[in-house]
Parts: structure tokens; C-alpha cells; sequence
């Protein structure tokens, strides 16, 4: 089974994988001012954010949110626990499995999945999660999600808590399967949240300005995918057009919280918390907040974010 369909099906993605979105002239003119961004390749400033970055994103939470513990596994064990290797299609096979990762998962705050910093881009952060060898696809909708660490950039900087955050927003998602029907909606909440921390963590907005303008520098990598059909697969194009889609309904989101009432931030923050809750859906609270990808392609409210 090709690796995509698995993570399709894993996840419980009902579309937003079919195809990808249409690189119309509205999408080119934001490449172009995002072309124009500074390089993010090294991020200076803001240092009085950097070395503490958890324990800001550790306050933000409590602050805003109620977590919930999550199945963790040590990388260690990621190998025993893949072991059984038997004929996939029994149903033995399917309980060993299933109670192999019961034996070496432990349930844990977000917090205590391990760090990993590696060589990459300063925006670069990635929760990692178990993915077994399974080509029955009732099977894999299944299979819990287990996370084993949260890989960031070495090339610490002051838009690390914003990525910690984001992470550690991805693992309340996918601790409840299904919670994300649009894969194209993977990334709303985590890069609204991104901004949200930023703007509490530095109150003259200078330091979501740096969040903002690095996110959208990175998503001119993305606009270069769609404008290059040739030259990027399929799945290329279906990745750019998720975080196009993602990063442009949270900024609509996150313009709405800022210029909202406190009643209005209040029924925003109480809609994510549901989301990490398990009782609403990623699409059901962006119908609620009117977000979607029409009115977020809004060169407009961009410009206001720039």
C-alpha cells in the first residue's frame, strides 16, 4: 500500500486528497509579496523567547486550554513493538498487534514526548508518530496513534515556541481519530495557534509579525509547487495545497480573534477546546467562525498580516 493512501486512511480523511487546489491569479499576487519577505533560513531577534521557548509554550497552554495525555512510546521500543511479523491478514496478527502497542505506549502529557533537534530550516518542527506495516485497510483505521518525539529545528530561534506549540497542537488533533474530515484543514488549528501564542507572549505585535512573515515566506515554497506542475508530483501538489489552504484559513481565523470581542475570542478558544475534547470537528467549527477557503483567499486580509 503507497504510503499516502496509509496516511489517508489512518487518519480517517474523508477528502481534501483528490486533487489539488487551482493556482488562480489572486494565489500568484500573494507569491509575489511573499517572495518579498525576508530569507528564513536563520531567525534573529527576540532572544528573551528563545532559551525558555517550553516554558512558554507549556504557560500558553495552561493559560488557554485544557490538554489531554497522549500515547507516547520510546524510540527504543518502536522496534519490539513492531516485531510480530506474521501473516497481517489474521486476526492473530491484528491482536498482537494491537496489544503490543497497549504494552510498550504509555499514556503521558504532550509535553513529555521527547524533543529531537535536528539540521533543518529554523521554521522546521514535526510530531512523529508510529506508522506499522499494515495493508488491511479496516485494520489501519484501527490503530491508535502514537507519537514517539517532536523534532525541531537546532537553529533555535524566537518563532520556536510558536513551532513547539503548533506540535503540540497536532498531537491533541490526532489523539481522537476523525477529528480532521478535510485533510486540507490539517493545519488550521496549529498555525492559528502558532500566532495566537505569539501575540501572548509579546504584546506590541511585533513578535507575531515575525511568526506571520515567516510562515508565509515558507508558503512561497508552496506557491512554487503549483506553479510548477511539471516538475512536482502529484503529491507534491497535494501537500503545497494543504498548507496554502491551512495557512490562509488561520490567518482569517486568527483576524477574526484579534479584531473579535472578548465574548468572540471566548466562543473561538471554547470551539478549539471542544475540537481537542473529541466532541467537535475541525469543519464543524470552521462553518461556525464562516471560515473557509473562499472568502480566506483574500489578498485584502493578507495584506493586513504582512
Amino acid at each position: 500500500m503507497d504510503i499516502n493512501d496509509y496516511i489517508v486512511l489512518f487518519n480517517g480523511y474523508e477528502t481534501g486528497f483528490e486533487k489539488p487546489i487551482i493556482y488562480d491569479d489572486n494565489l500568484k499576487q500573494m507569491a509575489l509579496l511573499f517572495k518579498a519577505l525576508p530569507d528564513t533560513r536563520v531567525i534573529y531577534g527576540f532572544d528573551e523567547y528563545v532559551d525558555n521557548f517550553t516554558e512558554l509554550v507549556r504557560e500558553f497552554y495552561e493559560r488557554n486550554f485544557h490538554l489531554y495525555d497522549v500515547p507516547i512510546v520510546k524510540k527504543d521500543d518502536m522496534l519490539a513493538m513492531s516485531a510480530p511479523l506474521i501473516d497481517q491478514s489474521t486476526e492473530k496478527y491484528k491482536q498482537r498487534l494491537l496489544d503490543s502497542i497497549k504494552d510498550y505506549t504509555e499514556m503521558k502529557s504532550p509535553f513529555d514526548i521527547p524533543l529531537e533537534f535536528v539540521f533543518r530550516e529554523a521554521t522546521y518542527g514535526s510530531l512523529q508518530n508510529i506508522l506499522c506495516k499494515v495493508n488491511n485497510p479496516e485494520f489501519i483505521k484501527q490503530i491508535p496513534t502514537v507519537f514517539y518525539e517532536i523534532r525541531l529545528s537546532a537553529a533555535v530561534s524566537c518563532v520556536t515556541a510558536s513551532l513547539y506549540a503548533h506540535e503540540i497542537a497536532h498531537s491533541q488533533l490526532k489523539r481522537n481519530k476523525q477529528m480532521i474530515l478535510d485533510m486540507q484543514n490539517e493545519e488550521v488549528i496549529p498555525i492559528f495557534l502558532e500566532k495566537l501564542i505569539a501575540s501572548q507572549i509579546e504584546n506590541t505585535g511585533a513578535l507575531v509579525q515575525k511568526v506571520e512573515e515567516t510562515r508565509f515566506k515558507e508558503l512561497y515554497s508552496a506557491f512554487l509547487v503549483l506553479d510548477n506542475p511539471l516538475f512536482a508530483s502529484f503529491q507534491q501538489r497535494i501537500s503545497a495545497s494543504k498548507y496554502i489552504v491551512s495557512t490562509l484559513k488561520a490567518t482569517n481565523l486568527f483576524d477574526k480573534y484579534i479584531n473579535g470581542s472578548e465574548k468572540q475570542k471566548q466562543i473561538i478558544l471554547s470551539g478549539i477546546q471542544e475540537i481537542f475534547d473529541g466532541s467537535k470537528k475541525v469543519e464543524s467549527f470552521l462553518d461556525s467562525q464562516n471560515i473557509t477557503f473562499e472568502n480566506s483567499n483574500n489578498l485584502s486580509l493578507i495584506r493586513k498580516h504582512l
